[in-house]
């Protein structure tokens, strides 16, 4: 995360505490990563996608004939969302990613969101009762932390930002996503909730 943004972000995480309650953890998601292990299947797919759709594009445009309008305009609507498929979702995820935190209190666990403008979106759950916590460790130490109850294909989508409707399916859960010490803020929810 960006100075700047880190300041902002744990600015408005310690705005968000109640009185009384303690931060325990804060962190951030590594935004270096470019490409996950999802995309695997998602790029071969995104350049399908994009390769189709520019062949039609090229061959309404090649044969402009009258009334192939809404073929031109749908042509280029599809190789549109081709290239966000095959290259924007990725910057996406990044940029998201990089104006992201997260915040374990004695109370509750947080993830903090800095929109386009500078405004924060906050999504908080209380560790009393909380829903079911698991992880997902990677083999460089790096991993995510998923609060509540997800669908196996909800778990893909809400770890990544760069979908729309991906906040749709994390509205009741939160996650961590590519924290770089999941192992130990894993500790410190289980630890928490069980004493609350």
């Amino acid at each position: 995360m960006t100075a700047p943004v880190a300041l902002a972000a744990r600015r408005a995480v310690a705005d968000q505490l109640a009185p009384g309650e303690r931060l325990l953890w804060e962190g951030s998601p590594d935004a270096s990563h470019w490409l996950y292990s999802s995309d695997r299947t998602l790029i071969p797919f995104s350049v399908y996608c994009a390769g189709v759709a520019t062949l039609m594009l090229v061959e309404v445009l090649v044969h402009h004939q009258a009334g192939r309008g809404l073929e031109a305009f749908l042509a280029g609507l599809f190789v549109l969302v081709g290239a966000y498929l095959l290259v924007g979702r990725l910057v996406v995820r990044r940029w998201a990613r990089s104006r992201t935190a997260y915040a374990v209190t004695d109370r509750r666990v947080v993830a903090l969101y800095l929109t386009l403008r500078g405004r924060s979106h906050i999504r908080s759950l209380w560790l009393d009762p909380l829903p079911p916590v698991s992880k997902r460790v990677h083999s460089n130490g790096t991993g995510s932390i998923f609060i509540g109850s997800f669908f196996p294909m909800e778990r893909a989508y809400a770890n990544d930002g760069s979908w729309p409707g991906a906040n749709l399916i994390a509205r009741s859960n939160i996650v961590f996503a590519d924290i770089p010490t999941p192992n130990e803020a894993y500790s410190l929810i289980t630890a928490q909730r069980d004493q609350t």
